[in-house]
């Protein structure tokens, strides 16, 4: 159901993933959308029955999940390094990435080192056009990006705080203008180690909602790990490219 057609998904989706314009408030709420039913009628939880060794996030290919996409397989594929996955052509599109974590403390911070690999005629997009607005792009390219993301133990999907993005994002589109600077281009070919702090301050909860305390819950009880795809107002819309070939490859994926 949830691939069934673009209308169906922007529907869907609008629910599924975080809008991120709204202001912090003081509570940590969960949504009262009544989406519980649908979600479970289309299997759109997800692999939640997925195990994982305490402490260690798998780099073997099977053990990540490709979640709410369309045009892409259910795994990514293993290259020499750990997996990598393609952007799916205008129709398709690419939203979340993600595996099986446990943690037997409190962890610090995410450690990843990846590379994007581009054809030189590459348009990859924001699926979203709506939520990743072409802004001063002429031509219009809605710009692409990916956000590092966590997501709670038995999250419904419906939970204010059962994920979290981390706020900047990495621009898949070479697209420049002063609203996209801020978001480094990394789709370069080159090999890029990121590492990102577990700080509450810079995450954001699925409506920009959840507070420091829901964000350390969520994450002394966290399920999975992973990237989202999608644009700068909407982390897990999804990408797609409407010409040439990207291709990204995770080398590395560490939680410390």
């Amino acid at each position: 159901m949830l691939q069934s057609s673009r209308t169906a998904n922007l529907t869907l989706r609008n629910f599924l993933f975080p809008l991120l314009k709204l202001r912090d408030v003081t509570v940590c709420a969960l949504l009262t959308f009544s989406l519980a039913a649908a979600l479970g009628g289309c299997g759109a939880m997800g692999p939640k029955g997925a195990s994982a060794q305490i402490g260690v996030v798998s780099q073997d290919a099977h053990s990540w999940s490709i979640l709410y996409s369309e045009g892409t397989p259910a795994h990514p594929a293993a290259p020499p390094a750990s997996w990598a996955v393609s952007l799916p052509s205008a129709g398709g599109h690419l939203n979340y990435v993600q595996v099986p974590y446990r943690a037997a403390a409190r962890p610090q911070q995410i450690v990843l080192t990846f590379q994007v690999l581009e054809s030189s005629d590459a348009i990859p997009v924001s699926y979203d056009a709506k939520g990743s607005p072409c802004r001063d792009h002429d031509p219009c390219t809605p710009v692409a990006e990916f956000h590092v993301f966590f997501e709670q133990q038995g999250d419904d999907l419906t939970s204010e705080c059962g994920r979290w993005w981390y706020k900047p994002g990495f621009r898949l589109t070479d697209a420049r203008d002063d609203s996209y600077d801020v978001q480094p281009f990394v789709g370069d070919g080159q090999p890029h180690t990121i590492t990102i702090p577990l700080t509450a301050e810079m995450w954001t909860s699925v409506n920009g909602l959840g507070t420091a305390a829901g964000f350390e819950a969520a994450l002394m009880n966290v399920g999975y790990v992973g990237i989202t795809f999608g644009g700068s107002d909407y982390f897990g819309h999804g990408v797609d490219v409407e010409e040439g070939t990207v291709q990204f490859q995770m080398i590395d994926f560490q939680v410390e």
